[in-house]
């Protein structure tokens, strides 16, 4: 009633007030079912919420609800299982072979007959001996390889690389992006 708006609602409301037609008065009446519902529910044992279990198990900050206590799983041991999702950026259930105990069996057969076949021999990779001209250049190749690397080292620790000043303080404008 006190908005400067009330006169434009006004004409919306209507409040009836019943004329009493005889001279019985009238009672308010709330059917027995509903008022025993009302008492039943009254009754019941308060139903325990999160909170309360957090309260009990040290307040906030402490305790940490289980989000995964009302999952529909076949066994209730599944439920505080750790299977992630996402392991390293990948999806780990890209990884998972459910055949991977048969497989391992087989490889284990596979790798056995092998070694019947070689009879215990150690197969290595023979490399053929380098003639003095192919010795001559692979030192080379190592040496050039090794002041390379130093080289870069160097160049590094020193922060020749490095810009002196960033980029957007050149005046001169010799570089542009």
């Amino acid at each position: 009633m006190k908005s400067k708006k009330i006169n434009e609602c006004l004409n919306q409301f209507h409040v009836a007030m019943p004329k009493p037609c005889d001279q019985k008065e009238r009672h308010v009446c709330i059917p027995e079912s509903i008022l025993e519902a009302k008492a039943m529910e009254a009754e019941k044992v308060k139903r325990k919420l999160e909170m309360d279990n957090e309260n009990e198990n040290g307040g906030a900050g402490v305790y940490s609800a289980s989000l995964k206590k009302h999952y529909l799983l076949a066994d209730d041991e599944w439920k505080e299982d750790n299977m992630y999702a996402i392991l390293d950026a990948h999806n780990a259930f890209d990884f998972i072979d459910q055949d991977i105990l048969q497989m391992l069996e087989e490889l284990e057969k596979e790798e056995g007959l092998l070694q019947e076949q070689g009879d215990g021999e150690d197969e290595e990779m023979e490399g053929e001996d380098l003639t003095p001209k192919q010795q001559k250049e692979h030192n080379k190749i190592r040496k050039k390889k090794s002041i390379l690397i130093l080289e870069r080292r160097i160049k590094k620790s020193t922060a020749e690389d490095r810009p002196i000043f960033p980029r957007k303080f050149d005046k001169d404008k010799r570089f542009t992006s």
